[in-house]
């Protein structure tokens, strides 16, 4: 996974753990699909997990806890329901 393509809603979410940042684009109803992408503490900098949450069909909204990342997407374009995606990154 390289670094995302920045564009001027990226960084919609954001969640800031103690050695893990995550971060969302929203989604452009009904064309695209929002993602979120996950990096990793260096040092002093932050860079790309060489993994990620991936590709989500609706807004996401982030919480990080420690290694848990939990994506939490309100509605789905294809279903009226929400869901949650849990990801433990360590």
């Amino acid at each position: 996974m390289g670094p995302p393509k920045c564009t001027e809603s990226f960084g919609d979410q954001v969640a800031l753990g103690r050695r893990w940042l995550a971060t969302s684009t929203p989604t452009s109803f009904p064309l695209y699909d929002g993602s979120t992408f996950i990096y990793q503490q260096q040092g002093r900098e932050f860079v790309p997990s060489g993994g990620g949450a991936g590709s989500e069909t609706g807004p996401a909204i982030l919480a990080l806890s420690g290694s848990t990342l939990v994506v939490g997407l309100p509605f789905d374009r294809f279903f009226s329901t929400g869901y949650a995606l849990i990801y433990e990154l360590e």
